[in-house]
């Protein structure tokens, strides 16, 4: 079967800077003209990968992209089929802010082919929205799932983040109940992090907000998948779970190491084989670009990454990896190096099914750390 290839785009604009946020991203829309006309640049000068994979996915995320008007957001679409080709597009995820979910954006949005949302509802309750500096309130959450649902769009994902200060082991159980009764089909969750020069970041250093306590994410964690676990959830990767039959189709694309192609400013690409490329994360210096090596860099991983790489996401994925899988790319003896790794010492943290390796469930919080220690 010929391998398919998904399509990242990333619009760098946003109402305003939510506290914990360090992606790249702008709540200035000055440039966003311009950064729109580059995004259309770069798709036309774009090379095919080897084999001009067909697109199965299509995401555009950020920052917000529904910030943007149609005006903006039509003409790269049209742009993306006509070079790329939608014959095989499964997957089309716009990424949207609770208050830009309207009902006539909604029908834009549908003429635009968009067939999926990720909404960024981060919390249910008004005073974990304050803490992130969230631009929407808990009531408006809510409405935009019943609102897109009511529209006829069925395949939503929304973002829920645990280890807020101050959020109880109850009130995260009640978020992610409270998800479920709207009959959101697949949950992205995330353990709260304070990234540096981040507005977050700097607050705790000045004692203005109190800082999040490793131990609520383990409980809450363990809370999580509980509650997957008892309401039909399948947790295929450590931070998203779906009901049958709604998988992130474009998400899982990354962690089986397909290729991808990235659009926008500090986007980044994948050719599936050994060669990432990586976006200038600087709207201005984006939007002048007269060629892609003007903003671009890219690299070629040696062996040693490619497996290292192989081993942090495969092990975040509730199947694992298949060993015949990894002696095929990789050959006998870094195969048989990685299985003494894997069975003394840290035996007790994996399951051996026939053929495979994954993760127990206990230790899947710690599925990085233990990934990092089995590293060539």
């Amino acid at each position: 079967m010929k391998t398919k290839a998904g399509i990242y785009v990333h619009i760098p604009f946003c109402k305003q800077a939510c506290s914990y946020c360090d992606f790249h991203f702008s709540t200035s829309l000055k440039t966003a003209e311009a950064v729109t006309e580059a995004i259309l640049r770069e798709i036309q000068q774009q090379p095919y990968f080897e084999g001009n994979p067909g697109i199965q996915s299509l995401y555009f995320g950020g920052g917000t992209p529904s910030i943007l008007p149609m005006r903006q957001l039509g003409p790269i679409v049209n742009a993306l089929e006509k070079k790329f080709g939608f014959a095989d597009l499964r997957e089309f995820t716009l990424e949207a802010n609770p208050d830009d979910i309207s009902g006539a954006n909604l029908s834009l949005w549908r003429s635009l082919g968009v067939n999926r949302f990720s909404i960024g509802v981060q919390s249910f309750f008004e005073r974990d929205l304050r803490y992130m500096n969230r631009s929407h309130s808990a009531g408006e959450a809510a409405d935009c799932i019943k609102r897109a649902q009511d529209t006829g769009f069925s395949n939503l994902s929304i973002d829920l983040i645990y280890g807020t200060p101050g959020l109880s082991d109850t009130e995260w159980l009640q978020n992610l109940e409270y998800a479920a009764a709207l009959q959101v089909p697949h949950l992205s969750t995330y353990a709260l992090t304070v990234e540096e020069n981040t507005p977050l970041w700097a607050h705790i250093r000045k004692g203005r907000q109190a800082e999040p306590r490793e131990e609520s994410y383990e409980r809450q964690f363990a809370i999580l998948q509980n509650f997957l676990d008892s309401r039909g959830y399948e947790a295929y990767e450590i931070s998203n779970s779906a009901l049958p039959g709604h998988r992130a189709l474009h998400n899982s694309a990354y962690w089986y190491g397909l290729p991808y192609y990235g659009f926008g400013p500090s986007a980044h690409g994948f050719d599936g084989g050994r060669t990432r490329y990586s976006n200038i994360a600087h709207n201005v210096k984006y939007a002048r670009f007269g060629s892609l090596d003007e903003i671009r860099s890219s690299e070629d991983l040696t062996e040693t990454e490619q497996m290292n790489e192989f081993i942090l996401t495969r092990l975040r994925l509730l199947e694992g990896f298949r060993i015949a899988e990894f002696r095929e790319r990789f050959g006998p003896e870094h195969t048989e190096t990685l299985l003494q790794k894997i069975t003394t010492p840290a035996g007790e943290w994996f399951i051996h099914d026939v053929g495979s390796v994954r993760l127990d469930k206990p230790y899947r919080i710690l599925a990085d750390g233990i990934s990092a220690r089995l590293f060539f």
